[in-house]
């Protein structure tokens, strides 16, 4: 999956850009994490100074599809992403 896709989906979603950041970087807590670490990319949960169910991925289209995945899973579970992140 690519970057341009996940954006897709995430607006078509209502998914709010404090939710995630693709470039490693963030301000907020509760947020789902893409970072390049070395020649791996990560995905990671970002939760109150701590990093959560961290997966590492040969490319970055494994670790974008990881993202994909993650947020679904909670859209499939009923969560308002627009609540939960507010």
């Amino acid at each position: 999956m690519t970057e341009e896709e996940f954006l897709q989906f995430a607006l078509e979603n209502n998914i709010p850009g404090k939710a995630y950041s693709l470039t490693g970087k963030h301000k907020y807590s509760d947020i789902i994490v893409l970072s390049k670490e070395h020649k791996l990319w990560k995905v990671y949960y970002f939760e109150r100074g701590d990093i959560h169910s961290i997966k590492y991925h040969d490319t970055k289209s494994e670790a974008v599809l990881d993202m994909y995945n993650r947020f679904n899973k909670l859209i499939e579970q009923g969560y308002d992403l627009r609540k939960y992140w507010k």
